[in-house]
């Protein structure tokens, strides 16, 4: 195997632990405000967790358990606002959503008159989205891969889709974001936090929901500063599944970073 060394003096190899070595690093100079230094720390030389995001995981993985106010309440909360937020932004028609899933943001969003592109690695997820809503247009396209156009939206939504794509390319897929979005445009994503990947992956050899990123609030806002993006709002969120509204108003006050979410809304810079 081969070795060799980054500049701050970390082991590079193929292994786990170095990859979630270096992701704290990353974490670090976030919460340092160091963004220089972090933007160095995401060379293909660095190690990565193995990428199983095929449309074939996707075809089964977007339909096991859908989000209802019941099964999942902090999904079902962020999926709320998020469909809120949309609304109540002024200028949206455009809309490109990344990543669709079972397509709970079209539900939430189809009362409105917007011109939405959603696009997925799943062939099922899109053919599903196509039967229930005729008035959007729906493309078997990875974001990770394939450019999605210049000047073309006035909002680009990525929810639990950031956390799919390897530190390497991150940078490479905002760019295309930003590049897609009209002047001063929007981009709504989400992420989850505190999820426990490292042990997951290390302890219990798991990682159920191919995620290949460990994100906290300041490393995601560190990139999205980066990538030429303002921070105009978040919004975290808990995996509560009793009293779910009690507990988490609660916790927005005394445990904020024990956020098991984070819901972000940005805006293009010029």
């Amino acid at each position: 195997m081969n070795h060799s060394k980054n500049k701050f003096n970390i082991e590079v190899n193929n292994n786990v632990e170095n990859f979630f070595s270096i992701e704290h690093y990353r974490q670090q100079l976030s919460e340092d405000g160091n963004l220089t230094q972090l933007k160095c720390q995401y060379s293909k030389t660095l190690p990565e967790i193995n990428n199983e995001n095929s449309g074939k995981f996707w075809d089964n993985k977007n339909f096991d358990h859908l989000i209802s106010e019941i099964s999942n309440p902090m999904a079902w909360d962020r999926l709320m606002t998020a469909g809120s937020w949309i609304n109540k932004t002024p200028n949206i028609i455009d809309v490109l959503d990344i990543g669709i899933g079972s397509a709970e943001l079209e539900q939430a969003l189809y009362v409105k008159d917007y011109r939405l592109t959603g696009i997925d690695v799943s062939q099922k997820s899109l053919n599903e989205a196509k039967k229930r809503f005729k008035q959007f247009s729906f493309i078997k396209r990875d974001i990770v891969i394939s450019p999605v156009g210049t000047n073309k939206f006035d909002l680009v939504v990525a929810l639990e889709v950031l956390e799919h794509i390897q530190p390497s390319k991150i940078f490479s897929v905002l760019s295309k974001i930003y590049k897609s979005l009209k002047s001063n445009g929007y981009f709504l994503c989400s992420v989850p936090l505190n999820e426990g990947l490292h042990a997951l992956i290390t302890k219990h050899n798991s990682n159920p929901n191919a995620h290949l990123r460990e994100y906290t609030y300041p490393l995601i806002t560190s990139e999205l500063k980066i990538a030429g993006f303002s921070i105009i709002k978040s919004k975290t969120f808990f995996a509560f599944h009793n009293n779910y509204k009690l507990k988490s108003l609660i916790s927005q006050f005394f445990f904020k970073n024990k956020a098991n979410n984070v819901l972000i809304l940005a805006q293009k810079n010029g």
